[in-house]
C-alpha cells in the first residue's frame, strides 16, 4: 500500500509539474520521461485501484448520497439515481444496488464493465444525470483550456439540483501558480456548481492527501 501511494503521489506531483511547464519543450520532456519511469498511466491506474480499496471514494459517495436524500431502502419503490462515474477505476459503484451506475475511464482496466471512452468524446445525455463523479481525473487535463471545458460539460451532463462528487489531490491547489481552493470554487460556481452544505460535515473537505467537494448544479454564476 505505501508503495501505491508513492506511485500515486509521484504521479501527481509529476503531472503538475509538466501542466506548469508545458511552454519549456525541454523541462516538459525531462518531465514525461520521469512519468513513464514511474510506470505512466497503467502504474497510476493499478496504484490508484489499490488505494482506493484502503481508502474508498465510493463509500464517500454512497454515504452522501443517503445522507442527502438520493438513495433510498431497497423496498422502496423508488426510481434509481442515475450515475455516471467518469475516470473509474474499480467496480465498488457499479457493484452497488442502491444506485444505477455508468462507468467510464479513457484508459479501462476494467473493459468488461467499465467503458473505454474519453468523458469528453460523450455525446449529451437525453435525460441528464442525477449524479456524476469525478476523482482525480480533472488534474489529468493537461492545459487551462480544457479543464475549463470538462467543467462546462460536466455541469451540461447533469440535471439541476443533481450532485457532482469531485475529488482532486490537495497538492494542486496547495502547490499551484494559479488555482487555490478559492479560485477552484469559482471556476466551479461560475459553470454553475455550489458546493452543498452539508449538516455536521466540512464540505468541501480535506484530508492530508486530498480534496473533497460536493456540489449541486445550478445557474451559472454571472459574476464568478
Amino acid at each position: 500500500l505505501k508503495h501505491a501511494r508513492r506511485v500515486v503521489s509521484n504521479h501527481h506531483k509529476l503531472t503538475a509539474k509538466l501542466h506548469a511547464q508545458k511552454d519549456k519543450e525541454g523541462v516538459a520532456e525531462e518531465l514525461r520521461k520521469q512519468l513513464e519511469e514511474n510506470g505512466g498511466i497503467v502504474a497510476y491506474q493499478e496504484a490508484s485501484a489499490l488505494s482506493t480499496n484502503a481508502h474508498s471514494t465510493s463509500k464517500w459517495v454512497l454515504k452522501k448520497l443517503r445522507t442527502l436524500g438520493f438513495t433510498h431502502p431497497p423496498n422502496a419503490k423508488e426510481p434509481l439515481p442515475r450515475v455516471l462515474e467518469i475516470g473509474a477505476i474499480n467496480t465498488q459503484l457499479l457493484d452497488s444496488k442502491s444506485v444505477d451506475v455508468r462507468a467510464i475511464d479513457i484508459h479501462s482496466i476494467h473493459p468488461g464493465r467499465i467503458e473505454e471512452i474519453d468523458f469528453m468524446d460523450l455525446e449529451q445525455p437525453k435525460v441528464p444525470y442525477d449524479v456524476l463523479v469525478l476523482s482525480m481525473v480533472l488534474n489529468c487535463v493537461p492545459d487551462a483550456s480544457g479543464r475549463g471545458a470538462m467543467l462546462r460539460k460536466l455541469r451540461q451532463t447533469m440535471r439541476p439540483g443533481g450532485l457532482l462528487f469531485f475529488v482532486l489531490p490537495l497538492t494542486c491547489l496547495q502547490h499551484s501558480h494559479t488555482v487555490d481552493e478559492t479560485t477552484m470554487l469559482e471556476a466551479l460556481a461560475a459553470v454553475g456548481l455550489r458546493a452543498v452544505e452539508l449538516e455536521g460535515d466540512e464540505n468541501p473537505r480535506k484530508s492530508p492527501k486530498l480534496w473533497f467537494a460536493v456540489l449541486e448544479a445550478v445557474d451559472p454564476d454571472q459574476d464568478a
